[in-house]
């Protein structure tokens, strides 16, 4: 192998030049700059005209519709699939247009595209940035999908939007039957951080159609500035989950919380029932590698009963 040293000298100057930018950009200090670099990007995106925003607290009554919204890919095509599957057994009659938002580094294959468009009539595949669980990245490119959201969806209905993550399967259609009759603007299942902050967890929760307008408008700076302070956590480690309910709560949210996921401790020998309380298994990667290959097999269970 040719030795560095023995490079021109221009060629060893650009090298270590690289080798420094990637240094900084890795470094801590590196990944802080660039995330309030993001923030300050997203507040300068946002337009400066909200939509007006109906009232929520009167005229949202009555059983809603649903608008799922999941962020994929292609390497997890497989779960995305079981889950709209289980999603549309048990959400029939809640259902209303399904958002996929398709990771742009791991795109779907021409046939699994098809293969989605065939589970459902109105379901729609759009493509980005990628998304993942943390960071400010995640949060900002998730609000400006949901701003996506909002424009495709007619702006008389009003409904709840639900952030659904792939590997996520429903049991029954109970979470869907209390998120219809909500009067809420955000409702979740619980989860307390070690910091002793109370939210609601990622994988599967549903905002208020009319509430998003004032979510997906709002200046996130502020709010990520204090999460982070009392999470005790950088900006670019904070949960997509707690930052957006953060937010919410900020902007004077009625959250509703109630327990409907599977305790994870249950899920390798979970097996169906008719008696079962709970209405979604999250099988979070975080967890441990243990879980999702238990996907498959209770989603086969759930298709035969």
């Amino acid at each position: 192998m040719l030795s560095i040293h023995r490079l021109p000298d221009w060629i060893r100057s650009r090298l270590h030049k690289v080798a420094r930018e990637t240094r900084r950009i890795t470094s801590r200090p590196g990944l802080k700059r660039q995330a309030w670099r993001l923030l300050r990007e997203y507040d300068q995106s946002i337009p400066q005209q909200a939509p007006p925003m109906p009232n929520t607290r009167t005229s949202e009554r009555g059983r809603l519709p649903i608008d799922p919204v999941y962020f994929s890919c292609h390497r997890d095509f497989g779960y995305l699939v079981m889950s709209i599957r289980s999603l549309l057994k048990f959400g029939s009659g809640h259902i209303g247009k399904i958002f996929i938002y398709e990771d742009a580094s791991g795109p779907f294959t021409v046939d699994e595209r098809a293969a989605l468009s065939s589970l459902y009539g109105d379901l729609s595949i759009v493509t980005g940035p990628r998304v993942t669980g943390w960071g400010v990245e995640s949060v900002t490119r998730e609000l400006t999908f949901f701003r996506h959201v909002l424009q495709a969806l007619p702006a008389a209905r009003r409904s709840f939007v639900a952030k659904i993550d792939s590997d996520v399967l429903f049991l029954s259609n109970t979470v869907f039957e209390h998120v219809a009759v909500c009067d809420g603007d955000l409702f979740g299942q619980p989860f307390t951080s070690a910091s002793g902050l109370t939210y609601s967890q990622g994988g599967c929760y549903f905002i208020s159609s009319g509430f998003l307008p004032a979510l997906v408008h709002a200046p996130l700076s502020k709010a990520i500035g204090e999460l982070s302070v009392l999470l005790k956590m950088p900006v670019f480690r904070l949960p997509e989950d707690a930052s957006i309910f953060y937010l919410a709560q900020k902007l004077a949210a009625r959250v509703r919380l109630s327990p409907y996921y599977l305790p994870h401790q249950r899920i390798p020998t979970f097996s169906p029932s008719a008696t079962e309380r709970a209405s979604v298994i999250h099988f979070e990667t975080g967890l441990g590698p243990h879980l999702r290959p238990h996907m498959a097999r209770i989603s086969n269970e759930l298709r035969a009963a």
